[in-house]
């Protein structure tokens, strides 16, 4: 396994894992399906792509993607994803 950063403009290499989590988020909530059943990757990259400072780290095995980690920072205030 190797870790590669993905740059701002290569975001768009991890929506078909984005779009599996929220589907299994979709499937195991109980009480936001709402959220998960509305929830676009265009809609979540775009306020991600408005962060101050963003970095995005995949996990991949020969040249797939496995899994991905996004750190964001907008006015002092962070998230992981």
């Amino acid at each position: 396994m190797e870790i590669v950063e993905i740059s701002r403009d290569s975001i768009s290499e991890i929506e078909h894992l984005w779009c599996e989590l929220n589907e299994l988020h979709f499937i195991k909530s109980d009480n936001f399906k709402d959220h998960y059943a509305s929830f676009s990757f265009s809609d979540r990259i775009e306020k991600l792509l408005q962060a101050e400072l963003l970095a995005v780290y995949a996990a991949k095995i020969g040249s797939e993607l496995v899994g991905y980690c996004i750190a964001s920072v907008t006015n002092d205030s962070g998230e992981v994803d």
